[in-house]
């Protein structure tokens, strides 16, 4: 995993995981993308670990980006980092963001 977000990576557990993927809307399948795309992996390796072809992992991630509201790997990273402050407070998307 990325070193990007050690508290993520290590306070989530998988039941965690999904409560932020139901949070944000996603499918199974959108949230192993977007935890693939938190571990900072390449589109190559996504397609490999997922077992896609590299065109069906740009289309999910095209429609995970769209979904979150975010234009890249980054904004999708700070909607699943919102979503998961969200889940650890209680709070509101809108609260959550202040």
């Amino acid at each position: 995993m990325s070193d990007n977000h050690p508290a993520l990576q290590e306070s989530l557990t998988q039941e965690e995981w999904d409560t932020v993927g139901r949070h944000l809307g996603l499918s199974p399948r959108e949230l192993q993308l977007a935890r693939c795309l938190f571990e900072d992996l390449s589109e190559a390796a996504i397609a490999d670990q997922l077992c896609l072809s590299p065109h069906t992992v740009d289309t999910y991630s095209r429609r995970l980006k769209a979904k979150v509201g975010a234009s890249t790997r980054a904004g999708v990273i700070v909607a699943l980092l919102m979503a998961w402050r969200v889940h650890q407070t209680g709070l509101d998307s809108d609260e959550a963001a202040s």
